[in-house]
């Protein structure tokens, strides 16, 4: 944000661009006046994961369990406001569900504890959680995107089982310090934008349950816009709790 604004030095933001405005209260800086978007360069969902012989087969029997034992199912998360984190506290809050959030110190470790039972589930990075699916340590109930995944056409969002309008992503988005000239802003979004939108980087990223869009400068300040204030509420709700 001190850098000098001549385009040689650029930030790859991620997630927590919009969940720390929620979390944090004394932010030391404001993320949409200090950081001049470029391109949201990919977004990805979360997938809901039980282990391969836990008895809960869809959402709808994770929503009818949390409501019959309030606070005995526990999900594990990569770290506290991690994606897999904020996933998990905003289907309990639009769910009306009560389960238990489990840090772990990282993906791996979420993922064997799931595997073994040690917890119930989670809302998993897809990278992480692909190969132990396609493995057979891992059943996966639904997608937390806004559409089902191109790769697992019958698995459905969350928002399709007993959730309406609930989406969760994990994102990467390409800033400059905030008094970029336009032009140059202009610039260095036709370059990524490109790369983005190319065959190779689709294919790539489509592999590891990321989407990449090359998104204008004005499309990643809105889509900004919308996480902060999403996170923002649901803060305000006591679902997460800011430090």
């Amino acid at each position: 944000m001190r850098a000098q604004p001549d385009g040689y030095t650029l930030f790859l933001g991620h997630t927590a661009l919009g969940t720390n405005p929620a979390l944090i209260r004394n932010l030391p800086f404001d993320t949409r006046r200090d950081l001049a978007p470029i391109s949201l360069l990919i977004t990805g969902p979360n997938i809901v994961v039980v282990g391969a012989g836990h008895t809960l087969r869809s959402m709808a029997d994770v929503i009818k369990e949390a409501r019959a034992r309030p606070g005995k199912l526990n999900y594990s998360s990569s770290g506290v406001a991690t994606s897999t984190h904020v996933s998990g506290e905003l289907f309990k809050a639009m769910a009306k569900v009560d389960m238990q959030h489990v840090a772990y110190k990282g993906a791996p470790a979420s993922m064997v504890a799931v595997s073994t039972g040690e917890s119930d589930l989670s809302f998993a990075g897809m990278a992480g959680a692909l190969p132990l699916i396609r493995g057979g340590k891992l059943r996966a109930l639904a997608v937390t995107g806004e559409k089902r995944w191109p790769s697992l056409p019958d698995l459905p969002t969350v928002s399709e089982s007993g959730v309406p309008g609930y989406v969760a992503v994990a994102w990467y988005a390409l800033f400059a310090p905030a008094k970029l000239p336009a032009n140059l802003v202009h610039q260095v979004h036709q370059e990524v934008a490109a790369i983005s939108r190319s065959q190779d980087m689709r294919t790539r990223m489509l592999a590891e349950g990321l989407e990449p869009l090359g998104s204008t400068p004005r499309e990643l300040d809105e889509f900004l816009a919308r996480e902060i204030t999403k996170w923002t509420n649901l803060a305000k709700t006591g679902a997460l709790v800011a430090n």
